[in-house]
């Protein structure tokens, strides 16, 4: 330890200055290793004639040995009469214990000096003798009293000033390690992932971490300081509940933990919170604030409620399993004994008398088993284990054939609506299979109209289904990704909520004053069995939809005839297609990928944007002109932005000349109007390739 790192040493040399001017006493302060920290007052006699001359300095060295060595003794000072004829002190600098310097005083006399005795010395080293006595006369002289209560004042003085600077030194050291814990605090603070904020008694914001600055919309954590839940992007419902729960942690000075809530941050995401709120208190345990934490468990719910979902659906997979083992074998025993029944009463028919009264009872036990035999099918239906005989049908005309019988099975406030996708690949179905599950589905829309007016839209088309799209189907236990042939039968009748809906395929369920046998039970067994899915959505008082899926069994160059370019002719990279049409997607992937691309697709152009911006190396883009939130003609612009060599073929149903006029010296790779063939778009990414 140091003693000039302990005192401000200007300050303390003006002090020994002023004692100087005072008592006329010299002063000074050394180091252990004898470093001269501060000098003031030395006498002439010392600094002009003793110190300058080599047997008179080295008596002064000497002088200066004796004392420092007097108190590395352990005693509290030690005066020494030099062998120049002055008399000087030194008190020990001690602080906590420790000797870390030493204060000297002197060049004085204790009574009045021989003057013959200088006269002799000047006149043995040469000094000029009346300078010398001039300087001697200037020389003070103290009683050995004076002397104790000076030492015993420095002593004193030493001791509080080392004591001041040493409280000082470790007040600066306390400080630097508050402020290294605090910065390490707030590194940490700021470091943890989840989201971390303090506020006072009335809920203003005293500070948070980064995540929380983030997801508030801030820059800086700094700027949080003083706003409350009203002013950041929180909607106002979510900001009350927020301070609601304030007001109750700090009322009861408890805290509140694990509350599940949301949030509406800066970005408009809507996020599920789990946050733990506990109170603040001073030393008097007065609360006077609240600490939160919350963490996002977005990603952990929706894991959680798909799971659930999984869960649900394997239950009615595996009920829907049991009751078809249950019902295939109830199934075939009945109509082995139908088969006796209606074989018996068949044979009675033939040998009775025709005007026998009887004949009228064995027709109607004829007419009951054959309604039996048809609850027997459907049983068997349901089971998946129905005779079917496949073969490649086109819905469409599946359903142009149907129309009739359609448009006179339904209630005549409904009205029948066909919206058919041409071309549409073919399904390997069973026809008469497929027209119960329309007829089923048609009549069950016309009877959720009711009374009321109505419309039935039956639509056709195909898309390409990934697992995303598949997980949320009826039974999608046997089913894969690929292109579908869909057939949607929606009405704008009363709806089902969600607890109708969950027993929609349970057997013999209905939701109508008398069952009507196993019916969209049969339907399940029967889409299960050609390896098909049932997407249905319903709101009450709105309407439903039935989405059925079925597997596409041709190539897309069956689907649009080609025959024009039978060359061999294949591209590579990756391809972004942008259309709005789900069909369109579908069938476009499906045809780029017979090409050799790999394709990617998007809904519309703010979707296509952000593709493009994550996904290096698009070779292509073919974009659709019309779609919602950014249309083509946007996109386009958007994405040259982003890349301004980027390859962009428009799409649209308008012609080409009128399309062109938008995109004239803007750098536009192709066009191709719609419908269009396989071979069209060959022709046009071919012309594109060969520029």
């Amino acid at each position: 330890m140091k003693f000039a790192t302990l005192v401000d040493i200007d300050e303390l040399k003006g002090l020994c200055e002023s004692y100087t001017a005072i008592t006329g006493a010299v002063t000074a302060i050394l180091e252990l290793d004898g470093t001269i920290l501060i000098a003031t007052g030395w006498q002439d006699i010392c600094t002009c004639f003793h110190r300058v001359n080599a047997v008179t300095a080295s008596r002064c060295r000497e002088s200066d040995t004796i004392l420092a060595g007097g108190l590395e003794k352990g005693r509290k000072y030690t005066i020494y009469k030099c062998k120049n004829g002055l008399v000087d002190v030194a008190v020990p600098i001690i602080i906590r214990g420790e000797h870390i310097a030493n204060f000297f005083t002197g060049q004085f006399f204790t009574e009045e000096p021989d003057r013959e005795y200088f006269i002799r010395q000047a006149a043995e080293f040469g000094f000029e003798t009346d300078s010398y006595l001039q300087a001697l006369q200037r020389v003070p002289i103290f009683s050995e009293a004076i002397i104790r209560s000076m030492m015993e004042f420095f002593t004193r003085l030493a001791q509080l000033i080392g004591e001041m600077g040493l409280a000082r030194q470790e007040l600066l050291l306390s400080n630097e390690k508050l402020l290294q814990n605090r910065n390490m605090l707030t590194h940490i603070i700021n470091t943890i992932p989840q989201s971390i904020f303090w506020k006072d008694q009335n809920s203003a914001y005293l500070g948070c971490n980064h995540a929380f600055a983030h997801e508030a919309g801030l820059n800086s954590p700094e700027n949080i300081i003083g706003k409350n839940d009203f002013d950041l992007p929180w909607s106002r419902e979510e900001s009350e509940k927020y301070r609601a729960d304030d007001r109750e942690v700090m009322d009861n000075a408890c805290a509140k933990k694990h509350i599940i809530e949301t949030q509406q941050q800066m970005s408009g995401r809507v996020a599920w919170l789990d946050t733990t709120k506990i109170p603040l208190e001073d030393a008097s345990g007065t609360v006077i604030g609240l600490l939160g934490v919350y963490e996002d468990i977005t990603e952990r719910k929706r894991a959680e409620e798909e799971k659930l979902a999984m869960e649900k659906q394997l239950l009615q997979v595996q009920k829907l399993e049991s009751l078809g083992v249950l019902a295939g074998g109830i199934a075939h025993d009945f109509n082995n004994i139908l088969m006796t029944i209606i074989g018996n009463a068949d044979l009675a028919l033939l040998r009775i008398n025709k005007e026998s009264p009887v004949e009228n009872n064995l027709r109607k036990i004829e007419a009951a088993a054959a309604r039996a035999s048809d609850l027997a099918k459907q049983m068997l239906a349901y089971s998946g284990k129905g005779k079917f005989i496949i073969d490649n049908i086109d819905l469409n005309r599946l359903l142009e054939e149907m129309l009739n019988m359609l448009q006179i099975s339904i209630s005549k406030n409904a009205i029948l609506r066909l919206n058919l996708h041409e071309p549409l690949p073919t399904v390997e179905a069973d026809a008469t299979q497929m027209r119960q599950v329309i007829m089923n589905l048609v009549i069950n829309a016309s009877e959720a109209i009711g009374n009321k007016s109505g419309i039935i839209a039956i639509t056709t088309g195909c898309m390409d289904c990934d697992s995303n799209y598949l997980k949320n189907v009826w039974l999608n236990d046997n089913i894969i990704e690929g292109l579908y042939v869909y057939l949607e039968i929606a009405d704008t009748g009363c709806g089902m909520d969600k607890d109708t809906i969950s027993k929609l395929f349970d057997p013999f369920f209905t939701t109508k004053f008398t069952g009507r046998g196993l019916g969209l039970a049969a339907v399940l067994g029967i889409i299960r069995g050609h390896k098909g899915a049932i997407k249905v959505y319903s709101e009450p008082k709105k309407g439903t939809s039935f989405k059925i899926l079925l597997p596409a069994s041709n190539k897309p160059e069956d689907i649009f005839n080609v025959d024009a370019t039978k060359d061999n002719w294949k591209g590579s990279g990756t391809v972004l297609l942008v259309d709005d049409e789900e069909t369109i997607r579908g069938i476009g992937k499906e045809m780029l990928q017979e090409l050799g691309f790999t394709t990617i697709t998007a809904g519309d152009g703010r979707e296509a944007v952000e593709i493009f911006k994550n996904t290096p190396d698009i070779a292509l883009v073919i974009m659709d002109l019309t779609m919602p939130h950014m249309d083509g003609e946007e996109c386009f612009r958007e994405l040259k932005k982003l890349d301004r060599d980027v390859n962009v073929i428009i799409s649209s149903g308008y012609n080409e000349q009128e399309v062109s006029q938008k995109f004239t010296g803007k750098g536009l790779a192709g066009f191709i109007q719609k419908p269009y063939k396989l071979s069209d778009l060959k022709e046009v990414i071919r012309k594109y390739y060969g520029r």
